[in-house]
């Protein structure tokens, strides 16, 4: 039997991860499976708005912002990092991807919407998405992120990262993002 690296494996897994979820249709509201933070996310860092992110802190660091509303971590590597925006006015998830989209037009005209898909994470419903953008200097770089909203405020928590990177590195992406935990979320029992 012929041995692959490790990294060879995660990109497989995270490439078929991604053409399931791609290829999947949208699940109706019910049926949503509800994805938990994982057992290795075991340092919470409060975030505004009543928000706790739980991450690996083997995976993560957390960074200060200079934004009372934004928390950032930067990934071990240091390809990534991740961003939760919180904020106290009322919005809709498809609102805020539309936002999102125009607010990246600053770094590539024609931003593109890789994937999006209803997500229910730690009991309570996000708009997942990936966007690709082409920055100047001709680098793509993935946003992949959770949006939430509702008349109290919203939340959006993204990962940034190069697009060849993201492949290899999906699955620890995917994890931190599953750390989020907002008022109505349920506890995670790991």
């Amino acid at each position: 039997m012929a041995k692959y690296s490790k990294s060879a494996m995660r990109f497989v897994y995270s490439s078929l991860v991604a053409l399931a979820a791609l290829s999947a249709p949208l699940a109706a509201e019910d049926e949503l499976p509800n994805r938990m933070r994982s057992a290795a996310a075991i340092q919470p860092h409060q975030a505004p708005g009543g928000a706790t992110v739980w991450v690996d802190p083997t995976d993560w660091t957390w960074v200060r912002s200079d934004r009372e509303d934004t928390v950032v971590f930067v990934y071990k590597t240091g390809l990534a990092q991740a961003r939760l925006v919180v904020s106290d006015q009322p919005a809709k998830p498809e609102t805020m991807k539309e936002d999102l989209l125009a607010r990246l037009t600053k770094l590539d005209p024609e931003p593109k919407l890789l994937f999006e898909e209803q997500r229910r994470v730690n009991g309570v419903d996000y708009l997942c998405v990936q966007v690709e953008v082409q920055s100047q200097d001709k680098k793509r770089v993935v946003f992949y992120g959770l949006a939430h909203g509702d008349e109290k405020g919203s939340y959006e928590f993204f990962t940034i990262m190069g697009a060849d990177a993201l492949s290899v590195y999906y699955q620890d992406m995917t994890e931190m993002l599953d750390g989020l935990q907002i008022p109505g979320s349920t506890e995670a029992s790991q």
